[in-house]
């Protein structure tokens, strides 16, 4: 996840989003070390919680953008979902107009 950030250009929605990606990615390797093992109920359920947060976040985020006509669809028609993609957008499904 730690791809450079030099490499996105003016591109503000890659950035956001792969910076919330390795932020998620932090978060949920602190909860397993917390929690102890990654196969529990426990630590199943506060992943589900933190990418539902991340992801929600995003969504609001980019819609915002997009209505603010800060950013536009990526024509690659990616899924903030699905994880990184090798794309000016990165996988967050936007890019910048």
């Amino acid at each position: 996840m730690n791809r450079d950030v030099h490499d996105i250009g003016d591109n503000i929605s890659a950035l956001i989003y792969q910076e919330s990606m390795s932020a998620m990615k932090k978060i949920l390797d602190l909860g397993e070390f917390k929690i102890a093992e990654s196969n529990t109920k426990s630590f199943s359920y506060f992943k589900s919680q933190v990418m539902d947060s991340t992801y929600s976040a995003l969504e609001s985020i980019f819609s915002k953008m997009e209505s603010d006509g800060v950013l536009k669809k990526c024509s690659c028609g990616a899924d903030l979902r699905k994880g990184w993609k090798d794309c000016g957008c990165r996988g967050s499904g936007y890019v910048s107009r």
